[in-house]
């Protein structure tokens, strides 16, 4: 059994006005919540517990219910870890330490999951592939056409580790992009500082350059949900991976 952190950070981002009337993990994407896509996923991994990381201060009633209604039906622990001020993506894991390792006494690796991002989830595999590699962190990566829009990073294709990792590099380098899925030991905490710090400009270039990051290659689809234009290609690219491989999910169509 693993623990995980979903950072969902804002409730609103830029997907205005999709926003107004709900928070961001609560938007319907194909009969079901944003957040129980990926709530789902990580239960179907095994995890015993997930701490959802945001920061609003204003948090509306639906959002506490959503929680407790999502735990009921999952089964699933769901802690809840609100920051009145935003510590970036590397500081809001910092600030779920000790949740994560129950106070330090919890030495097992554990999964993160950026909650804007919708894939495969191959989590078991992510987490088997971890404890082969020994490593401080594993990147689930992906083959983008915009890569310079995300994390770049380059590899050493007979072991999969991470030589280079650069965030919205200017120039070309490579079409390997993080696909915002990770696995963590807790040494990791060591690295990070409760202040506003960025995983992937900060911290994931260091564990590259000192060969402590590794990658495992996406196998199906992803997507970054952003802007309400990248919700609707998102959309697309869900339903036609469920056309694929769970066709018997979709609605019949009627024969008059």
């Amino acid at each position: 059994m693993v623990k995980a952190v979903l950072l969902v950070g804002g409730f609103s981002g830029q997907m205005r006005p999709l926003t107004l009337t709900q928070p961001l993990p609560l938007l319907d994407f194909c009969n079901a919540e944003l957040i129980m896509h990926q709530l789902k996923a990580l239960k179907d991994a095994g995890a015993s517990e997930v701490v959802i990381c945001y920061n609003e201060r204003q948090v509306p009633p639906l959002w506490n219910a959503s929680i407790l209604r999502f735990e009921a039906e999952l089964e699933l622990k769901l802690t809840t870890l609100q920051e009145k001020v935003s510590h970036g993506t590397a500081g809001a894991i910092k600030h779920a330490e000790a949740l994560i390792t129950d106070g330090g006494s919890n030495e097992a690796p554990f999964l993160v999951v950026n909650g804007d991002v919708l894939c495969t989830y191959p989590l078991r595999d992510l987490v088997h592939h971890h404890q082969q590699k020994q490593c401080e962190g594993t990147v689930l990566i992906t083959r983008s056409e915009t890569p310079s829009e995300y994390g770049v990073v380059v590899t050493d294709e007979r072991t999969g580790r991470i030589r280079h990792f650069v965030q919205e590099p200017e120039t070309f380098v490579s079409e390997l992009i993080n696909a915002g899925v990770y696995i963590f030991s807790p040494s990791i905490f060591d690295r990070l500082s409760l202040r506003p710090t960025s995983m992937e400009k900060e911290v994931l270039p260091a564990l590259a350059a000192e060969e402590q990051l590794y990658s495992m290659p996406l196998d199906g689809y992803w997507m970054n949900i952003k802007t309400p234009k990248n919700f609707l290609h998102g959309t697309s690219h869900y339903l036609s991976h469920l056309r694929l491989h769970q066709p018997q999910t979709l609605a019949q169509e009627s024969i008059a």
